[in-house]
């Protein structure tokens, strides 16, 4: 399967693994031509609320992983937007319209922003 395979999220929403989402699905449309571009999942408010606690239960195991291990982390999440660059862009200027230019930047600061999060260490205990 694709880094980007459609197959994995159309009509979903993402809360550590991709799912129905319990609001339904909205088409996405791309502005350039009115063309379907896929479908995303609606959270309804039972979806937000599951959301949040898994989001709460990852942001502690989060804090309480190594210094190494959040770092490893976002070091690969910088070398995925590098690497897949030319796939995400062409999903970003078919879905919002960006330009080549204005894309290209917008994972350039994608990638250094996981590369600058990914020297950041705690400076106080959690």
């Amino acid at each position: 399967m694709a880094f980007l395979d459609e197959r994995r999220w159309q009509g979903k929403i993402f809360d550590g693994t991709w799912r129905t989402a319990d609001g339904g699905v909205k088409d996405v449309v791309e502005p350039a031509t009115g063309d379907k571009l896929g479908t995303v999942g609606i959270a309804a408010l039972s979806d937000l609320e599951r959301s949040a606690l898994r989001a709460r239960e990852a942001q502690v195991a989060w804090a309480a992983a190594p210094f190494r291990e959040r770092a490893a982390v976002m070091r690969r999440a910088a070398e995925l937007w590098a690497k897949y660059s030319d796939d995400n862009q062409g999903w970003l200027i078919r879905e919002s319209g960006g330009t080549r230019a204005k894309t290209a930047r917008e994972l350039s600061d994608a990638v250094d922003e996981c590369l600058e999060a990914g020297t950041a260490r705690r400076t106080s205990p959690p």
